[in-house]
């Protein structure tokens, strides 16, 4: 059975090995996409990258089920990496596991910091254009809620704290 196990945790690391792959492409074309402000190519790319969460989403499922299945086997692990430490304690040959273990998980945090990244671009971008937006609506002038403090006849402020002018 453990061997059985060994060769699912290989299938298993072929497959996010793929979509992992196929993230880091559409991660990498939108990059470039939200540097040049392609907005068509960002669109297409949304289509792109939904269908490549949904597979992560299934490896997810499946580490979970492959963790799952182990349990009953005396192999109650909370990770791959671990698993593969209790099966390599029973002389299961996964030594050339465990440097895809190491990577997956590598390529898993390029991925998140990526993901921020096109995050921070995204929400920047979107304050950007609120303000565009704002200066159209008021011809080219801040709204007046966003003008200063009051003043009055002579230019100065009339309410705020109180400064000492050490020159009086």
């Amino acid at each position: 059975m453990a061997g059985q196990l060994v060769a699912e945790v290989r299938a298993y690391l072929d497959r996010l090995e793929a979509v992992q792959s196929a993230a880091a492409k559409v991660s990498a074309r939108k990059r470039t996409a939200l540097r040049l402000a392609e907005a068509d190519t960002i669109l297409r790319l949304a289509e792109i990258e939904a269908d490549v969460a949904v597979r992560l989403r299934r490896c997810v499922l499946e580490r979970a089920d492959l963790l799952q299945r182990a349990r009953p086997l005396g192999y109650g692990c909370d990770s791959i990496a671990e698993l593969l430490d209790r099966l390599d304690a029973d002389g299961e040959p996964v030594a050339d596991l465990r440097p895809r273990v190491a990577a997956a998980r590598e390529a898993a945090e390029r991925l998140q910091r990526e993901a921020w990244v096109h995050w921070i671009v995204a929400s920047r971008a979107e304050a950007q254009n609120g303000r565009l937006c704002e200066l159209i609506a008021h011809h080219g002038r801040r709204a007046p809620t966003y003008e200063g403090a009051p003043h009055d006849r002579s230019g100065h402020v009339t309410s705020g704290g109180v400064v000492l002018d050490a020159s009086a």
